[in-house]
């Protein structure tokens, strides 16, 4: 399980600082992983520099909440893949809490590394100790290789696909959910 480079990644909470690593962590993993799913028009518009701003936002704000977190992986070289959760409700049941996995992003560089894998060993404790025990998730449907992730960890595809409104509302793509018991 190294970062790509031979060493293992340091799994850590993020902090504010965090907010322009995990905003090129975002953009280089939406190009690569996104390529044929999302209009090149579309991934070529997005914004570190934005993204960085609203990720600085939610590690100081939402992200800091019971119940949420976001954590990092980081080598020698920086930040190389980061997670995000917040306590959310589980869309067939009103009445029923659930951690919300909304975000898991890595570079390409470090696919099929175990980087990723040790991450989420290290957001599912994480999203347990919130208190939960269930979690949540949406994956774009196209999207094969995160869907493999997801179902090897232990979630599993509900079948439910739903349009999704992604980058601001601009762009509308079906996302299947997952279920996973924490």
């Amino acid at each position: 399980m190294t970062a790509g480079n031979g060493v293992p990644p340091r799994i850590r909470r993020a902090v504010p600082a965090d907010a322009p690593a995990i905003a090129a962590v975002h953009v280089a993993s939406w190009h690569a992983a996104y390529h044929g799913l999302i209009a090149r028009e579309h991934l070529a518009n997005l914004d570190a520099d934005r993204l960085a701003g609203i990720w600085a936002r939610r590690l100081g704000g939402a992200l800091t909440l019971p119940g949420a977190g976001c954590l990092v992986a980081e080598g020698p070289d920086g930040v190389v893949a980061y997670s995000g959760f917040v306590p959310g409700t589980d869309p067939d049941d009103a009445d029923r809490t659930v951690a919300d996995l909304e975000t898991f992003y890595s570079l390409p560089g470090v696919w099929g590394t175990g980087v990723n894998r040790r991450l989420w060993e290290e957001t599912l404790a994480a999203m347990t100790a919130g208190g939960t025990g269930h979690g949540v998730l949406w994956v774009l449907e196209g999207n094969a290789r995160a869907r493999r992730f997801y179902t090897a960890t232990g979630w599993r595809d509900t079948g439910a696909v739903t349009p999704t409104p992604i980058l601001g509302g601009a762009l509308t793509v079906p996302a299947v959910l997952y279920r996973r018991d924490l």
